[in-house]
């Protein structure tokens, strides 16, 4: 009887001593994950921030390569609706510690020494991936035109471009985010010479939505996010009014003609296109980036690109966002992609699908150049191909314990349609239907 107690101890100290060496071993592996990303660090008192009211705090990143970036830094809260999200989205700009320096640093291959960031949630797409790889997408297209120009050279194609991270505030976790490039003059590789603007849509208005010139007083419907001039900008507004009067003023054939003379019309059906193919809403009329880098011709290039793929609907299954036409986006959706929706279905589609004049204009007079780019493009940039490598490296760095840390950090968010066999079914079957819409 004795010799049974004293194996039965020794069982149960082995498998206390596996379970040990298993927990331990989970926990390695867990620790080995975390070091893969940059962890973000926020030290300080942040209650009172806001859009409008920037904190000081001091700052630590730690690099997946073991690199230390230690400094102080200004933030405020970064966005329009999302600010009422428990996970916030932050800008931030780097100082050198103890002084009012700026600190410029480069922090991803390519960018450049910048003291700007931005910090994204992401809060529509726990996934992290839709805006950076929409975004790295949208850069292929543009270097795709060979035009050797400023946007070309510009970070990322002068959209936005990132890397996860794990971010914590006074050492408390606050889960997974990227590190993006900001919406100011570096994005787009603009250098305070000659005239060069962006001024971003925020809006519904007729004025973003191009029917109508922008007026004196634009704040709720404009930002003007950068201006080589400084405070001499009334050029900017002038100038886009004058294209905005244009569109509003000439007729079918006026516009064939002149239209180059106000925008890059080639840009401009690449960023219609791509609107087209990733169900990008808000890339019709708000959310857009109007830059110029001579004062008269105007590019809309793509800002907030992550409820696309399939979310805007939030089911990437939705057979009313795989099947939206070109002309149910620009020109208000069809009795019949509507029939049978529900009541917040119709009204969300008949807000967002009436495309800005600049876009329904070049749709009607330039639909054969249209569908040319497009095959040419379903043969590149936008092959399911290339789609899949592109969601695929960038899910490739970020291990499954991360999203699972975020489902219980939110489980308030929608996660449905977030893996990456989600997103590449909605890219095939969207590619499907608008292969047969365009007759290719």
């Amino acid at each position: 009887m004795y010799k049974k107690h004293i194996y039965a101890v020794i069982a149960i100290i082995t498998i206390c001593l596996l379970i040990c060496v298993i927990d331990g071993y989970f926990l390695q592996e867990k620790n080995k994950q975390k070091i893969a990303l940059t962890q973000v660090c926020f030290e300080g008192n942040i209650d009172e921030i806001s859009k409008d009211n920037q904190v000081p705090i001091h700052l630590k990143i730690i690099m997946g390569d073991g690199t230390n970036i230690d400094c102080d830094a200004l933030i405020d809260l970064q966005g329009a609706s999302t600010v009422k999200y428990p996970k916030k989205n932050y800008n931030i700009r780097l100082f050198k510690t103890g002084t009012e320096e700026s600190l410029k640093i480069e922090l991803y291959p390519g960018w450049g020494k910048h003291d700007k960031y931005t910090i994204k949630a992401n809060w529509d797409d726990p996934s992290q991936a839709r805006n950076i790889v929409s975004g790295r997408l949208f850069n292929e297209v543009v270097q795709s035109r060979n035009k050797n120009d400023k946007l070309e050279l510009a970070p990322n194609g002068g959209v936005v471009d990132g890397f996860p991270i794990e971010l914590y505030i006074n050492d408390i976790y606050s889960g997974l985010y990227t590190f993006n490039i900001p919406k100011s003059k570096w994005m787009f590789g603009m250098d305070d010479k000659g005239k060069e603007a962006i001024l971003h849509a925020i809006s519904f208005s007729s004025s973003c939505r191009l029917e109508e010139p922008i007026g004196d007083d634009y704040s709720l419907d404009w930002q003007l996010k950068y201006c080589s001039t400084g405070d001499d900008s009334e050029w900017v507004i002038d100038s886009f009014n004058d294209m905005i009067v244009f569109l509003n003023s000439s007729s079918d054939s006026e516009f064939i003609e002149h239209i180059n003379e106000y925008v890059d019309v080639d840009r401009t059906i690449d960023a219609m296109i791509f609107s087209f193919f990733i169900d990008y809403y808000d890339g019709l009329v708000h959310n857009i980036n109007w830059v110029t880098y001579d004062g008269k011709h105007w590019i809309p290039s793509p800002y907030d690109i992550e409820v696309t793929w399939g979310l805007f609907l939030q089911d990437v299954n939705d057979p009313i966002e795989l099947y939206v036409t070109p002309e149910d986006l620009l020109f208000g959706c069809s009795d019949e992609l509507l029939l049978g929706a529900d009541d917040w279905t119709i009204s969300r589609m008949n807000q967002y699908c009436i495309g800005n004049l600049l876009y329904r204009r070049l749709y009607t007079n330039f639909y054969d150049d249209i569908k040319i780019r497009y095959i040419e493009l379903r043969k590149s940039v936008l092959s399911l191909n290339n789609i899949e490598n592109n969601f695929s490296n960038f899910f490739s760095q970020i291990p499954s314990y991360y999203y699972d840390e975020d489902k219980v950090l939110y489980p308030e968010r929608n996660y449905d349609g977030q893996e990456y066999e989600s997103i590449i079914e909605y890219a095939e079957k969207r590619g499907i239907f608008l292969d047969e819409y365009f007759g290719e």
